[in-house]
C-alpha cells in the first residue's frame, strides 16, 4: 500500500525533476497527488522547502541504487558505464518530454536563502560521483583519477539529459554511452605508457 508520504515524494520529486523548485507549487502537488493541504504540513510542518529536501534526498537513495544494480551487473567498468546510460536512454525513449537531469533544474536555483535545498543538491551529487569512483577503484584505477573520472561521467549524463530535453528524443545519452566506453577504456595519463618504458640507462 502506498503511503500518504511516499505520495508526496514521489509527487513532488516528478515535478521538481520537470519544473525546478520556484515553479513547482504547493497547490500543484497537492492536485497531482489528490491528497489534502493538511496531509502535506502533517508529514512536512515546514511546507514547501521541507518536502522538497525530501524528495531529492529521497531520489538520491533511489538514484544511487539504480547505478550501483546497474554498475554491479557488469564486471568492466567502461562496459557497465555503457549499459547503465543506454538503460537511462530506454527510459528516456519512452519519455523524451520528459527527459531532465535528477537534480539540476533545482541545484540551478538553490540560491540564498535556500541553502537547506542546497545542502540536499549536493549530498545527491556527492552520492552519485562515489558511485561511479567506488567501480572505479574496484576495478584497480589509482583513487585520484577514478574521482576524476566520476565527476566527468556525471557530469556527461546531466549535460545529455539536457540536450535529450532538447532534441526530444534519446540519442544524446546513447551517444554520451559510446563515448565513456571509449574514455574508460584508454589507459590513465603517464600509466600504462609509464610502465612499458625501459627503465633508464637501459638499452633498447
Amino acid at each position: 500500500m502506498i503511503t500518504t508520504r511516499r505520495m508526496l515524494l514521489d509527487t513532488a520529486g516528478a515535478l521538481l525533476e520537470r519544473q525546478g523548485y520556484h515553479a513547482t507549487g504547493v497547490n500543484q502537488i497537492l492536485s497531482v497527488s489528490g491528497l489534502q493541504r493538511g496531509s502535506l504540513y502533517h508529514h512536512f510542518p515546514g511546507g514547501k522547502e521541507e518536502l522538497a529536501v525530501a524528495a531529492i534526498l529521497d531520489r538520491a537513495r533511489r538514484s544511487e541504487r539504480f547505478i550501483e544494480r546497474h554498475l554491479g551487473a557488469v564486471g568492466d567498468p567502461a562496459d557497465a558505464v555503457q549499459a547503465l546510460v543506454e538503460a537511462l536512454a530506454d527510459r528516456v525513449a519512452h519519455d523524451a518530454d520528459g527527459a531532465s537531469p535528477p537534480f539540476a533544474a533545482v541545484t540551478l536555483e538553490a540560491g540564498p536563502g535556500l541553502e537547506r535545498l542546497r545542502d540536499a543538491c549536493r549530498h545527491a551529487y556527492t552520492g552519485i560521483r562515489a558511485c561511479f569512483e567506488a567501480k572505479l577503484v574496484a576495478s584497480a584505477h589509482e583513487p585520484a583519477r577514478a574521482a576524476s573520472l566520476a565527476a566527468v561521467i556525471t557530469a556527461a549524463i546531466d549535460g545529455a539529459f539536457v540536450l535529450c530535453r532538447v532534441d526530444g528524443d534519446a540519442s544524446p545519452l546513447r551517444q554520451v554511452a559510446k563515448e565513456l566506453a571509449v574514455l574508460l577504456r584508454r589507459p590513465p595519463p603517464g600509466g600504462a605508457t609509464a610502465a612499458r618504458a625501459a627503465p633508464v640507462g637501459t638499452d633498447v
